[in-house]
């Protein structure tokens, strides 16, 4: 009855809005894409197209979430709250409250007829189960396609600007000068390498910007005669998280090669190219990236050349790339950057650890998951802050569906996991990016599982 209820719909020209995820998103990415109304759109369209059909990708970008603090208790493992007459009557009381500005943004529309050309030539043929089955068998890339234009079409407000600058500190606090520096830096990087066409970065100056986090309560001012220090209070590290989550995916290759810069010594451009290769498939999974191979590639190069304009790099008369000298406050600025990212590299390099230590074919996907979560969780007390989602048993879960339909993971006939040959190389890689600290403690969870 609903599939017929959605045909006579599209059939009959009625606009249509669906969340591609399925449900809220507790960690401020894009989840991993469920099929479900998508498949039944094609199997629709294909059955019958009176007149062209168009997804039309939406992003909504907030700068404070009504519903922050629940969303966050519920990462943490807190039930979800039933809906009641006083729930309602509390959130009219917080429609008193600031809540700053929502922005919306439509990407480019896709073209259902256009994707069917492209992935099943003569589509318009097929009738009865062969149309379903060819419906079926698309939902998924098609599904892939438009959470990407989802996050192509990322508005980057100045509480993302914010977030992004100031969580990755080791105590979410930075002198005032060295934030507003940071703020620009990031600016500076979206505004001259935008993610995509369809972005958007909010105008607004760094000062701003501070003024601005400090106006919605997510930071105060702590006044010191060598310089004010902005400091972000704990209850509200992890809405910052969520929201600097929002627009990760459009930091990622530049957090990716700052990585690299503060890691190695040197590193010349095909090093460069090699390594932002090698961890893409892995972001991808994560943050929906739209690059192909080639484009993040070539992104990367203009990454290294706008680093070294910025003087957070430095080129040699050998070609290789350095990162700016240690004690200089551009040094610190690569450091952040990287340390976005520093959180999914290390669950890259916890879930191949598991995996080769135990050997391929003797780790079940709920087994596999129930130790990441334990280990993920054990890793946080001993070593830096972890945001709840780094640990939620649900990331998990979609973590390994994305790394499973990226042909990293592959479960047997008895639904044993195996790790693809790409995952090894690149798990040598992420090794030498992260702590000493984090990846003894990563080897000997590994290590004594195995035992």
């Amino acid at each position: 009855m609903f599939r017929e209820y959605l045909h006579a719909m599209l059939a009959r020209g009625f606009p249509i809005a669906y969340f591609i995820e399925g449900g809220r998103s507790r960690s401020g990415r894009t989840l991993a894409p469920r099929g479900g109304m998508l498949g039944m759109t094609i199997e629709s369209y294909m059955r019958e197209h009176p007149r062209p059909l168009l997804l039309v990708p939406v992003h909504v970008s907030y700068e404070k979430l009504i519903e922050g603090r629940t969303l966050v208790a519920e990462l943490e493992g807190q039930p979800k709250r039933g809906e009641s007459l006083g729930a309602l009557a509390g959130a009219v009381r917080n429609l008193k409250r600031v809540y700053g500005t929502v922005a919306v943004n439509f990407g480019t529309p896709l073209s259902v007829d256009a994707f069917l050309d492209r992935q099943a030539p003569g589509w318009h043929a097929l009738a009865g189960d062969a149309q379903r089955e060819t419906a079926r068998g698309l939902t998924d890339a098609l599904a892939l396609v438009a959470a990407q234009a989802i996050n192509a079409a990322v508005v980057i407000n100045p509480i993302n600007l914010f977030a992004m600058a100031i969580v990755p500190s080791p105590r979410h606090a930075l002198d005032e000068r060295g934030l507003a520096q940071q703020v620009d830096w990031l600016r500076t990087i979206a505004s001259r390498l935008p993610y995509a066409k369809d972005s958007v970065l909010a105008d607004c100056d760094p000062g701003t910007v501070i003024a601005h986090a400090l106006e919605l309560g997510y930071a105060t001012r702590i006044a010191h005669p060598l310089g004010d220090v902005i400091a972000v209070a704990d209850g509200q590290v992890s809405a910052l998280n969520y929201l600097r989550n929002n627009v990760l995916h459009a930091y990622a290759l530049p957090a990716l090669v700052a990585s690299l810069l503060v890691a190695s010594r040197e590193a010349s451009l095909a090093r460069v190219g090699e390594f932002v290769d090698g961890g893409l498939p892995f972001l991808r999974a994560e943050l929906m990236l739209r690059h192909s191979s080639a484009e993040a590639v070539a992104e990367a190069r203009r990454i290294v050349e706008l680093f070294v304009e910025l003087g957070l790099a430095r080129s040699g008369a050998d070609g290789a790339v350095r990162a700016a000298d240690r004690y200089r406050p551009e040094h610190a600025g690569l450091e952040l950057l990287a340390r976005s990212l520093r959180h999914l590299l290390r669950r890259n390099y916890l879930t191949i650890a598991l995996m080769t230590q135990v050997g391929g074919g003797r780790l079940a996907r709920a087994r596999l998951e129930e130790l990441m979560q334990m280990l993920t969780q054990r890793l946080s007390l001993l070593s830096e802050f972890a945001p709840p989602d780094f640990y939620a048993r649900s990331s998990f879960g979609s973590y390994i569906d994305t790394l499973q339909g990226a042909g990293l993971i592959r479960a047997d006939a008895d639904g044993a996991l195996h790790l693809d040959p790409q995952a090894v190389r690149w798990e040598r890689y992420v090794e030498r990016l992260l702590p000493a600290d984090a990846v003894l403690a990563i080897r000997r969870a590994a290590v004594d599982h195995a035992g």
